[in-house]
């Protein structure tokens, strides 16, 4: 591909002018501003094209296309990368707004040792008007009697699967930056909104048994008092107390990590995950578990 003059003379200060920096992930917008204004500066030519400046930046190795593709959706999203990308940060700039969570922030933790198959970005919901439906035995029953809900809207590359969540709205609650040297730049949900979460939605973390090791993994890092206050904040309507107390008291947690969710232990027989076929209870927890657990 021949490219115009001005553009080939000009590469030399592209860039620095676009803060190009190894690990950075672009979107076409982002590109769009720097080329506008590496045009108003008189560095390209007016009759340059984003298309072509793009495709100068790709094909000279600048830049590294990427192309995620949503095939339940037929949608696509195409990022430009500053060198070889990070699998998180790459999900991560698939929305704005979202942070990692779920199994991938487990790991990112530390409280598994596989990367999960897929990377969970969570997108909380707007704000919705609280419920009037009063809890019932028979509705908790109802809601844990099928499989956990999930999400179908994913993004693929390869080997990489980004599913995005539509998580209940939080205000970002216990989300922070991670200091894993794999996902540098990325929004996690701190270590004990993760262990609820995963609670919450034990699929995104491989499973119920998987769930159980990473509270195992947490056992000497997880403040209690955190737990529960995050718990709280989060203003579950089911009793999820009951299902991380007993988590937490099959990882050996001390008795006394344990007193903050005795104390929430509802009047309700709880699920510990959906879709268990005949399931043990434990009483101490109110709680019905897969047998083996």
């Amino acid at each position: 591909m021949a490219f115009r003059t001005k553009l080939v003379r000009s590469e030399t200060l592209i860039p620095a002018a676009i803060n190009l920096h190894p690990g950075r992930i672009y979107t076409r917008v982002e590109l769009a501003e720097s080329f506008r204004r590496l045009r108003r500066e008189g560095a390209l030519a007016k009759a340059t094209t984003l298309d072509e400046f793009i495709d100068f930046l790709v094909l000279r190795r600048h830049l590294i296309s990427v192309l995620l593709e949503s095939k339940e959706y037929s949608k696509e999203a195409k990022r430009y990368c500053a060198g070889p990308p990070s699998p998180f940060a790459l999900a991560a700039s698939l929305r704005k707004n979202g942070y990692l969570s779920h199994g991938t922030a487990a790991y990112l933790h530390k409280l598994t040792k596989a990367p999960p198959a897929a990377i969970y970005l969570n997108v909380e919901q707007s704000v919705k008007a609280a419920g009037n439906s009063s809890l019932s035995q028979l509705a908790i029953d109802r809601a844990f009697a099928g499989k956990q809900r999930h999400s179908k809207l994913s993004y693929e590359n390869g080997d990489l699967k980004v599913t995005i969540l539509a998580g209940k709205n939080t205000g970002r609650l216990g989300v922070e930056p991670t200091a894993h040297p794999e996902a540098l730049g990325t929004k996690v949900t701190n270590l004990e909104r993760t262990l609820i979460d995963i609670t919450v939605r034990p699929d995104y973390a491989g499973g119920i048994h998987q769930v159980l090791d990473a509270f195992k993994a947490a056992r000497e890092q997880v403040s209690p008092h955190a737990l529960a206050s995050i718990l709280d904040q989060l203003n579950y309507s089911y009793p999820y107390a009951q299902a991380i107390g007993f988590l937490m008291s099959r990882a050996s947690y001390r008795a006394d990590s344990l007193e903050p969710f005795r104390s929430r232990v509802s009047q309700f027989k709880f699920h510990l995950a959906h879709g268990t076929k005949n399931p043990a209870y434990n009483e101490d927890w109110k709680l019905f578990i897969p047998k083996g657990l």
